[in-house]
């Protein structure tokens, strides 16, 4: 894989990546709910889903894509629903509170890394735009008949780097304007912002698989 086609690689997904959609705005609303502990599981799992995009294009799983794109409407479906019902728990949930350091939220609603994970992995995988990204404007600028098992990594540590990169700015940038809220209800607002926000990117999905 040449350095063009690295740095083209690159600046294609950062650009892709940088534009607000379902998952920017379910990591900001994860980290406004839970913190940078919800915000890095969730980004964990975004950045799973892109890697199982790019080994199903890199290694030509027509059946496995095929599958995928089957199954596309139920996985949005599920993702969507999914994400109503963290948003309704989310705004109804009582308001967090902040360590004395005001960097480190105390959330109270109860969540794990797995199911942080397993959202921002379903989100993606019933992303329109990574799906369209990974299987027709990729190959179009890689030539994946030619691409080596190193040519594979280096693609996947671009992707972690960029779009967890990414990704992680704006949780970063989320934190940031969250320690100047010192009130609960200051507290109580973000949260239902937050849920606000989970449940718009929720509708969204279900509206896109119900067309």
């Amino acid at each position: 894989m040449t350095l063009e086609a690295s740095l083209l690689l690159a600046s294609t997904i950062f650009i892709l990546g940088i534009t607000p959609g379902p998952g920017v705005l379910l990591v900001v609303s994860r980290t406004v709910s839970g913190g940078l502990f919800s915000a890095v599981w969730t980004i964990a799992g975004i950045v799973s889903a892109d890697l199982i995009f790019l080994v199903i294009v890199a290694y030509g799983l027509q059946v496995i894509a095929n599958i995928l794109d089957s199954a596309f409407i139920f996985i949005q479906t599920i993702g969507a629903i999914y994400l109503l019902w963290l948003g309704f728990v989310l705004i109804k949930s009582p308001s967090m509170t902040l360590a004395s350091n005001n960097t480190a939220p105390t959330p109270q609603i109860s969540q794990s890394f797995y199911g942080l994970w397993l959202t921002g992995l379903l989100i993606t995988l019933s992303n329109p735009k990574a799906i369209l990204f990974y299987m027709s404007f990729l190959p179009a600028i890689i030539d994946i008949t030619a691409l080596t098992a190193i040519d594979v990594v280096i693609m996947g540590v671009i992707i972690c780097a960029t779009i967890g990169g990414i990704m992680l700015f704006y949780a970063l940038t989320v934190l940031k304007a969250k320690s100047t809220i010192g009130t609960s209800m200051g507290h109580k607002l973000t949260q239902r912002i937050a849920g606000g926000i989970i449940i718009a990117t929720g509708l969204l999905l279900l509206g896109r698989a119900t067309l």
